[in-house]
């Protein structure tokens, strides 16, 4: 086997392998750099032609980019309208986020098997507890948000068996009768049962077998879920899981009352309600979680995302006692779960949330403040481009601009002028409008400006 030749530097991103060094210095590199990357790595996002991403902005609500321009390559801090799908909601290297956590690691433990317990599980398990408003609630941790999720669709079916008495086997035929329902158009991950929950064919034709246990209902329409549990024969059904805004589905928002009326049928009906709030919570929202203060009577919660403070993955499920009950010990297990720095992470997101400095109410509810300035200046866009402008969908600091645009050509446009998006996969004429929580009204004013360049320079040239 030959050996790797492997050295570091000068750039906290440099590295040599070989002789070969990473460094991108010229377009040429940057060329390089992408085509390798989308060449050798399989089952991601293509990475956009001409762009890289070396170093961090100072400011956290923006993202630092090498941009090809010729034979060279400039340079540039863009306000950042992606933020990672959320992972980076409080920016890219946050010093406020990045201290407590290296400190962690430098002079505390850095891991710890499953099997002992360390005193930041005890305050983060507090933490999440209070939240998710669930005092005397029971977590399972896990390293990104599918496991979150699927979680969840675990312990709601084991709990419906549970208070039915019965004990199936998992190749039981029987498993047939029962089932989860989700919304159409949702994501809640691509692993477990997230895949079955999707419909695009790309990630269905080939790529079987998924889980059958499923129905669906349109997002939004009330009626359709009561419906179904109204139907005669009624279904075995153990468990509906929602977002509270359609993330990765298009930043698309319920009416106001829909997620804690669809909570409601579950208490009627008998069935577990999930809340999966993977990318909604933790902020972006406008709070912590979804929870009883929220209007949201769930069974069990679903975060994640920013919860590794946009420094390592990290997700959990919060489920009230009776329903989590199932997982007793070795039912369900992974190797690095709720280890020291990711509790510091949650923790230290949590606090820069909370904190009320300097005379300033928290960032949480400056969210709030920043969600209601952006309708604003994006009603005005609508207003002046009627024709082009179809909605300004989401919630919160959740959102996506549906205009009759290619999204693709926009979300280029906005590159070119400062600001960083892209379109929507599933809806290719919507952009994401998601900054980092961190963002200024400032920078919120920019971002307006700049969307109304770009959209009068495409409009120009139709």
């Amino acid at each position: 086997m030959s050996r790797l030749n492997i050295s570091f530097g000068p750039g906290p991103d440099d590295v040599t392998i070989n002789g070969r060094s990473n460094m991108v210095q010229t377009a040429a590199d940057l060329d390089r750099c992408v085509a390798f990357v989308n060449e050798a790595r399989a089952g991601h996002f293509k990475a956009i032609p001409g762009l890289v991403a070396v170093g961090r902005s100072k400011n956290p609500s923006r993202i630092r980019l090498g941009v090809k321009q010729g034979d060279k390559v400039e340079w540039r801090e863009l306000i950042d309208l992606h933020a990672a799908f959320g992972a980076t909601g409080l920016g890219n290297g946050n010093p406020e986020l990045c201290k407590p956590v290296a400190r962690q690691i430098l002079a505390g433990t850095t891991f710890m098997p499953a099997t002992i317990a360390h005193p930041l599980e005890l305050s983060v398990l507090e933490a999440i507890r209070q939240i998710a408003e669930m005092p005397d609630g029971v977590v399972f941790f896990g390293s990104d948000g599918h496991f979150a999720t699927n979680i969840a669709v675990l312990a709601s079916f084991n709990y419906h068996c549970r208070q039915r008495g019965l004990e199936l086997d998992g190749a039981d035929p029987r498993w047939a009768e029962h089932c989860i329902v989700v919304a159409e158009n949702c994501y809640h991950g691509s692993g477990g049962f997230g895949r079955a929950f999707l419909t695009n064919p790309k990630v269905r034709v080939n790529f079987g077998p998924l889980v059958a246990n499923i129905l669906k209902v349109p997002y939004g329409d009330i009626y359709a879920l009561e419906a179904l549990f109204a139907k005669s024969p009624r279904p075995e059904i153990a468990g509906v899981m929602l977002e509270r805004v359609q993330g990765a589905g298009g930043c698309i928002a319920p009416p106001d009352d829909y997620i804690a009326r669809a909570g409601e049928l579950c208490r009627t009906y008998g069935a577990t309600f999930i809340v999966d709030d993977v990318k909604g919570g933790l902020g972006r929202l406008g709070d912590f979680l979804a929870c009883p203060s929220s209007g949201v009577p769930a069974d069990i919660v679903c975060g994640g995302k920013l919860a590794g403070a946009g420094i390592m993955p990290f997700s959990f499920t919060i489920g009230k006692p009776t329903v989590m009950e199932g997982f007793t010990q070795g039912t369900f297990g992974l190797t690095c779960v709720a280890e020291p720095a990711q509790c510091m992470s949650l923790l230290a997101v949590l606090k820069l949330l909370d904190d009320e400095l300097g005379g300033k109410p928290s960032l949480l509810s400056q969210v709030r403040e920043k969600a209601k300035l952006l309708e604003v200046h994006f009603q005005e866009l609508k207003e002046r481009w009627p024709s082009h402008i179809v909605k300004f969908d989401g919630k919160g600091l959740m959102r996506a601009l549906e205009t009759t645009l290619p999204g693709k050509d926009l979300a280029e446009m906005l590159r070119e002028l400062g600001v960083y998006t892209t379109a929507i996969e599933r809806h290719p004429r919507r952009v994401y409008v998601a900054p980092p929580l961190t963002i200024t009204d400032s920078e919120i004013h920019i971002v307006a400006t700049t969307f109304a360049a770009a959209i009068a320079d495409l409009v120009a040239r139709q």
